[in-house]
């Protein structure tokens, strides 16, 4: 009992580094709630900015970080797949971003959306890829909850979301439907896959740095789903109005998600197989 308590303390003891993410994020958080309530206006303009970079900076640091395990190595496929779709998202992020500095309109769909969509790809094959050469085992009480969550996304997505794209289909419009289709297809299918992952329990630096990564893809999938939501009832940010949740469930959560992939990156650097190009470390102990 005394060593399954000692295993807990040090899975929930934080590096410098994850102080420093969370207080940033909470910051952030702090700093959203002062500015909608004065100026809100600002919020979107920091938005504009920081995604983009953060979304640079995580695949630059993905890549790097990647680019040190050894061929080998049986998580190469997964951190590849995972390097290439951040990549990708960051393509998205700045193209997304250069009509609104250049003062255009932005378009729906856009070329942003292609490399959107593409990043997915890799992304989903990671895991499955993974889930296939190592399965993971969930105790009952994880495998509970685990299809618990699933269902209620599940049914959530697709009443709130998928039926209504599916009822106001409109046939001058095809391309952006197949899109509002895909996307939280796309989201719902890679939360679930990332649920898998976030319910395993597994110990040491690499199980935190894995742990921090899928806590990023829940927040940035879980505001996709939401954005998605708003703007097919239309109120995400409606008339121009600044609202309480397309700035917190969706805007912030966008953005926190890109900083706690970057936290689990930066974990990886402590991770044995990521410390050297020839490292053929495997992954450390699972508890399953």
């Amino acid at each position: 009992m005394s060593t399954v308590k000692t295993q807990i303390q040090k899975q929930l003891r934080l590096h410098p580094w994850e102080i420093l993410i969370i207080t940033l994020a909470v910051v952030y958080l702090i700093l959203d709630i002062v500015l909608f309530k004065k100026n809100p206006n600002i919020i979107i303009n920091i938005n504009i900015i920081l995604n983009p970079l953060l979304a640079a900076t995580v695949a630059v640091v993905a890549f790097l970080l990647t680019r040190r395990i050894g061929a080998g190595n049986p998580n190469r496929p997964l951190w590849s797949g995972l390097t290439i779709g951040w990549v990708l998202w960051a393509i998205a992020e700045i193209l997304n971003t250069i009509p609104i500095f250049t003062g255009k309109e932005t378009t729906y769909p856009s070329t942003a959306d292609i490399f959107w969509m593409l990043g997915y790809l890799p992304m989903i094959f990671a895991f499955l890829q993974r889930q296939r050469v190592a399965p993971i085992e969930l105790n009952r009480n994880n495998k509970i909850l685990s299809w618990a969550i699933a269902l209620l996304v599940i049914g959530f997505t697709g009443y709130f979301i998928l039926f209504p794209v599916v009822r106001d289909f409109n046939p001058n419009y095809v391309l952006e439907s197949i899109l509002n289709l895909l996307y939280p297809l796309m989201d719902l299918t890679l939360l679930l896959l990332v649920l898998r992952s976030f319910f395993a329990f597994i110990q040491g630096t690499y199980g935190q740095a894995r742990l921090w990564v899928a806590i990023g893809f829940f927040f940035k999938t879980l505001s996709d789903l939401v954005y998605c939501y708003l703007t097919g009832i239309n109120r995400y940010y409606h008339y121009g109005l600044v609202d309480f949740s397309s700035v917190f469930l969706v805007d912030y959560c966008y953005t926190v998600g890109y900083l706690f992939f970057l936290l689990g990156l930066i974990m990886l650097r402590q991770v044995p197989m990521f410390s050297s190009p020839d490292s053929k470390t495997r992954e450390e102990s699972v508890s399953r």
